[in-house]
């Protein structure tokens, strides 16, 4: 008779031969997209080897603007991945379309039209969604938000989500929380908006439009960031401010130019958003809203005697991360507590890094909460200089360790890196998109361990399939059980079950393989009958929006504004 390791051990091969020879699969490990200029690439972990490259013809678009000139938007604004069967990229502005890969194979299965510009996904595990928040509508899509189904991503949803008066050109710039969490309901923020949208998820519409304070001063939202522990939604204020006159509050309007604002019940030259923020009038800070009773609990104002300028809430919602226009001296943390109680603050990290040029700017980005063994850290690397903090979480007060990219000074744009762990492993990836450069650091041994080099990346992504996880977890259990098992008689009962267990997971193996192919045919003749997706044509789309001056009024002064921020960033 097979005994039971030899039965399992040939269970295994077979499966992962099954998945090899069907799908081209890249397995259960964990490896690292980049998505950039270059089109998009995956890495092993620890950056040894590049797998595949999608080249940026096959994934990128060519827009043609409203004065006739065109070029290659590799823009990338937003990646995110439902962890079982695809990976999904916004890659455009003026393109209405969500580019969709599988997670199996590395390849993209197709582009998938929505509403115009998409710039922020969110995914819903429960329900199986990837939702879409857009710049603006489009001639497929009349709403602000699409929705798709992330095991067909082909599926219609209808949507009918809008957040700015499309009869007045407006746009839809903002950022959204979607999370299994919060049930039925998520929240978005819009550019230029003073009410935080309340977004029914079963009806697709909006049900709400929430006043988090009726302060004069403010201009609108746009960053948010979430805490499942205490369900807090953190909003970022903005406001106006004069600039380019004597008394100003800016002595120069910078490269964005001003607009005709009201402040103090006059008409002023000025701008509003970013371009103010670490400003004399930005004071009012982060607010801390409570999504179960829809009511502010609290505020946030400074990190030391710096403005609050951002804030990063750790993937378990843990703790929020505040930065300051600071140089990035200090940062502040805060630990999520009770639902209805304002967050208190658990940390005030001093760092070691050169704030020259930018002492009073915000200089983060991005960062990784890292959960690894016994290891609990948190990484930052300022885009003021090349160097990164390992920051040990579980010391009673956090110290830093440093690892240095290059000796070279930086020089490029502030707020520019982006920090990825790649997981389950013990390492950490961080972009230099001045340089054109990424960077593998190993947090274990605190060493840089690999630098790309003319790589000019925008999004960094780790991606890991749950599903075949969900699979080898099921069989080291059942493998576990029979060894610690000391009688013969139960030893064989068990063996004969984790026999069948892994049974079991080599028919779930070819079952998702025959769904794979079924739907990979069904995809096929789809884009073949619509002809949405080309892979031999290069894809051409044209960018109608129009670009208009700015008028005194309020509702230009929000497009104005937004224009010159979207670009920024």
């Amino acid at each position: 008779m097979l005994s039971y390791s030899a039965a399992i051990s040939t269970i295994l091969l077979i499966s992962n031969a099954a998945a090899d020879h069907h799908m081209k699969g890249l397995g259960s490990k964990s490896h690292m997209w980049t998505f950039g200029s270059q089109g998009v690439s995956i890495y092993k972990a620890d950056g040894s080897m590049e797998v595949k490259n999608l080249a940026p013809e096959k994934v990128c678009y060519n827009v043609t603007s409203s004065n006739g000139s065109s070029r290659v938007r590799c823009d990338f604004n937003d990646v995110e991945s439902d962890n079982k069967n695809y990976i999904w990229a916004a890659v455009a502005r003026g393109v209405p379309k969500i580019n969709v890969f599988s997670i199996d194979s590395g390849e993209m299965i197709g582009a998938f039209t929505t509403c115009m510009s998409p710039r922020d996904l969110e995914y819903h595990s429960l329900r199986d969604e990837m939702w879409v928040h857009c710049y603006d509508v489009s001639d497929y899509e009349n709403s602000h938000m699409d929705v798709f189904s992330t095991y067909s991503p082909a599926s219609p949803i209808t949507t009918r989500i809008l957040m700015a008066n499309t009869t007045e050109n407006l746009r839809s710039f903002g950022k959204t929380i979607i999370d299994s969490s919060l049930g039925d309901v998520g929240y978005s923020s819009v550019y230029g908006e003073k009410n935080l949208f309340k977004i029914s998820l079963s009806e697709k519409k909006v049900m709400d439009k929430i006043m988090l304070n009726d302060d004069d001063a403010i201009f609108g939202y746009y960053d948010i960031g979430y805490s499942e522990v205490n369900k807090h939604i953190f909003v970022r204020s903005q406001v106006c401010c004069s600039c380019n006159f004597v008394n100003a509050d800016a002595l120069e309007c910078g490269r964005y130019g001003s607009y005709n604002i009201t402040l103090d019940n006059q008409l002023v030259e000025g701008q509003c958003g970013r371009h103010c923020a670490g400003g004399i009038r930005d004071t009012i800070g982060i607010f801390e809203f409570d999504t179960n009773t829809d009511k502010v609990v609290g505020r946030h104002t400074y990190v030391g005697e710096a403005p609050v300028e951002s804030m990063v809430a750790s993937p378990d919602g843990e703790y929020v991360v505040l930065f300051g226009m600071n140089g990035g001296k200090l940062v502040q943390i805060l630990k999520a507590g009770e639902n209805g109680k304002k967050s208190e603050i658990a940390y005030n990290i001093e760092l070691d890094f050169n704030t020259t040029l930018a002492e009073d700017d915000n200089v983060y980005e991005d960062l990784a909460f890292i959960k690894h063994g016994d290891m609990h850290v948190l990484v930052l690397s300022t885009s003021a200089e090349n160097k990164v903090a390992i920051i040990d979480m579980t010391a009673d007060t956090p110290k830093a360790s440093y690892v240095i990219l290059k000796e070279e000074a930086f020089a490029g744009r502030l707020r520019s890196r982006q920090v990825e762990w790649a997981v389950d492993t013990d390492y950490v990836w961080i972009t230099g998109r001045a340089d054109k450069e990424i960077y593998v650091v190993d947090f274990v041994k605190k060493e840089l361990v690999k630098t790309f080099t003319d790589n000019e990346v925008r999004k960094l992504l780790s991606v890991k399939n749950d599903n075949l996880m969900d699979l080898e977890s099921a069989i080291e259990k059942s493998i576990s059980a029979q060894n610690s098992s000391n009688d013969d008689n139960t030893g064989d009962v068990i063996s004969y079950v984790a026999i069948g267990l892994a049974m079991v997971a080599l028919i779930a193996v070819i079952g998702n393989v025959m769904m794979m192919n079924s739907q990979k045919s069904k995809l096929a003749q789809l884009r073949a009958e619509s002809a949405k997706v080309s892979q031999s044509e290069p894809r051409i789309i044209v960018n109608e929006m129009k670009q208009t001056s700015a008028p005194p009024a309020q509702s230009g002064l929000r497009e104005s504004a937004l224009e010159a921020d979207t670009e920024y960033c």
